[in-house]
């Protein structure tokens, strides 16, 4: 599935894979059409196109593209996991009597 985002300049074009698309979609427990499950997992997929450009993991003609295996490297989630960890721990604290 491609797609263009709005880079400031003229767009930069980006895709996710088939594959990518449904692993989180049934990571997260979400059914429906490709362009359903695109919309409800956008958060996932702009902060995986993030990480990938903030590491500069672009492709020769200047495409991001977002494969299963990035689901792997950055992770399923909105929320990165170490960062997740992090506020689990101090929610957890400030529960402790």
């Amino acid at each position: 599935m491609s797609f263009k985002v709005d880079d400031g300049a003229n767009g930069l074009v980006c895709s996710i894979s088939r594959d990518a698309l449904f692993d989180l979609a049934g990571h997260h427990g979400l059914r429906g059409s490709e362009d359903a499950l695109f919309e409800a997992l956008w958060p996932v997929i702009e902060r995986l196109l993030l990480a990938k450009f903030r590491a500069r993991r672009i492709e020769e003609g200047g495409e991001i593209l977002v494969g299963s295996a990035d689901l792997l490297l950055y992770g399923f989630d909105v929320t990165p996991p170490r960062r997740r960890r992090r506020s689990d721990m101090a929610m957890a604290a400030e529960r402790r009597p």
